[in-house]
């Protein structure tokens, strides 16, 4: 099960560019190119990430909706070995190192505090999602590529209601519900893949309770998807995070 390349780019507001750049182009195993504005990773079969400089972006406030997540898929196990390397030479901290059944996955926070997932999708099908811990021997018999491959998987976002979300990506945007069962979220996708979107409520019932953060504010600027069977319209909508979401 592969995720097709939906996401095709994301946009990132960033404080601090040589931190973030130096953060990225670690674990993406990628050098950036120069941009207007910030910074370009042209990553496998050509979607991106973009860093954008804004040295006066705010952070958001705590509850907030927005960004929860932006998870790269890699192309082998061993990509995951390395990326641990990385993040433990670079003192990055580790939130977690997780086997989801369709995936295995590691987590982290880049330099903005964002949060970020490397992961690898397993070969073998899988009824629903899980969350166990990984197990050390599976990365430590996983081997350590000198060059892997990166992409866009998916985008995990922080929203004040589940209902509106689901309004949004499976009534506006004909993604299907590919997860119900999972506490305080949902997960969405185009196709057969296990989830090209999800939203969760865990963060946004205190603090703010969901309000969307200022339009430069630190964080998710704007993604852009490319449904694989024309399911939504083409155009440029705003999600139930806050997030300008284009649709080519």
């Amino acid at each position: 099960m592969r995720h097709g390349f939906v996401i095709r780019k994301a946009i990132l507001t960033v404080r601090r560019l040589e931190a973030a750049a130096r953060f990225y182009s670690s674990i993406l195993d990628s050098k950036p190119e120069p941009v207007p504005g910030g910074l370009v990773y042209r990553l496998e079969a050509g979607s991106e990430l973009v860093l954008q400089h804004n040295p006066q972006a705010e952070k958001p406030p705590p509850g907030a909706s927005g960004l929860y997540h932006i998870a790269f898929t890699v192309d082998s196990p061993g990509a995951l070995r390395a990326v641990l390397g990385k993040l433990r030479e670079m003192g990055s901290l580790l939130l977690g190192a997780s086997d989801h059944c369709f995936t295995i996955a590691l987590y982290t926070l880049d330099p903005e505090g964002n949060g970020v997932e490397v992961y690898w999708d397993k070969d073998e099908p899988c009824r629903r999602l899980v969350t166990k811990p990984l197990e050390p021997r599976v990365l430590a018999e996983a081997g350590s590529p000198m060059e892997y491959r990166a992409s866009i998987g998916h985008i995990h976002l922080k929203v004040a209601d589940l209902g509106e979300a689901e309004r949004f990506y499976a009534g506006v945007l004909g993604m299907v519900v590919t997860e119900r069962g999972y506490p305080g979220a949902l997960f969405f996708a185009y196709g057969d893949y296990h989830h090209h979107v999800a939203a969760n409520i865990w963060e946004t019932a205190w603090g703010v309770r969901g309000a969307r953060p200022e339009r430069y504010a630190v964080g998710l600027r704007s993604y852009t998807m490319k449904p694989p069977g024309g399911e939504a319209e083409p155009g440029v909508y705003r999600d139930p995070a806050g997030v300008e979401v284009v649709i080519l």
